[in-house]
């Protein structure tokens, strides 16, 4: 096989791209905290390990963070997708992060792709990418918001489990939620089956350990629940993806249910990435 550009596609390709995405500044944020150690192991195969466990290792090679590109596509700590990836489409055009133009390449080695070409807008409304699809003004859509799913032709809606999750992370190094018997009863108020039902309208699923039933991981015995006696703690979360505002909701009311006394923050991500990061919240919905 063979990048768009001619060049083989073998181990030494793969080590080359995951290497540059490790070296990469910013790092992709899929590598967060992760350190990859890569090698060739033969002529068809690549060892990728990890300086400690990581059981989402697949995940995080899977991700588009680590497309693998030719070796071409890496120049002078720039990278440069245009014609330089694998597949059925060679992308040829790129306009920042609001359009993208992509060709069939009839060079592919499985079976052509039936569409010449591909246009592909980023729509960062979901409502806006729902109405396009109701209009007629684009083919597919990804990430429908719930809300709007019933304004679409059910017939036009093809859903599949994914490996993705909305996660409760908690602050484990400052604020009440150290303990970690605060941080089971957190654990414990979460009325999942509510989040699946109110806010997600039954399109989505409960989370089975790390991740839904797209991946299955064994759960870990849970750490018995301390009572809270009104400790407050600072929920938040972003307001770019709809339903989390709606999801803070829910979880602010079942955590004071529960004996928590709760303060609830929602911004933007850029606004709110950095005090996320620096640990001003105990409770973050990502």
């Amino acid at each position: 096989m063979h990048f768009h550009d001619g060049e083989p596609l073998a181990p030494a390709a793969v080590v080359n791209a995951l290497s540059a995405a490790t070296r990469a500044a910013p790092k992709p944020c899929i590598l967060d905290g992760v350190t990859l150690h890569i090698s060739a192991d033969g002529d068809n195969a690549v060892r990728v390990t990890t300086a400690t466990p990581d059981p989402l290792l697949p995940q995080r090679l899977s991700s588009p963070q680590l497309a693998i590109l030719s070796p071409n596509a890496y120049q002078e700590g720039r990278v440069d997708p245009i014609r330089h990836g694998s597949g059925p489409f060679v992308l040829t055009v790129v306009q920042g992060t609001s359009h993208a133009t992509l060709e069939r390449f009839d060079g592919y080695w499985g079976t052509p792709a039936q569409a010449s070409g591909l246009d592909v807008d980023f729509v960062p409304d979901g409502t806006a990418r729902a109405a396009a699809l109701r209009s007629g003004s684009a083919d597919i859509v990804e990430a429908v918001p719930v809300a709007q799913a019933p304004l679409i032709d059910p017939a036009l809606i093809h859903e599949v489990p994914m490996p993705r999750t909305n996660t409760l992370y908690l602050n484990t190094r400052l604020g009440p939620l150290r303990d970690a018997g605060l941080r089971a009863a957190v654990r414990d108020a979460v009325q999942r089956d509510m989040l699946v039902k109110n806010v997600y309208e039954n399109r989505a699923d409960i989370a089975r350990g790390l991740l839904g039933p797209a991946l299955r991981h064994a759960v870990d015995q849970p750490t018995p629940a301390r009572h809270p006696q009104g400790e407050v703690i600072k929920l938040a979360t972003f307001s770019d993806r709809s339903e989390l505002p709606e999801v803070a909701v829910y979880l602010a009311q079942q955590l004071t249910a529960a004996g928590f006394t709760v303060q609830q923050e929602v911004r933007e991500y850029a606004q709110i990435e950095a005090d996320a990061l620096a640990g001003k919240f105990d409770a973050f919905i990502l």
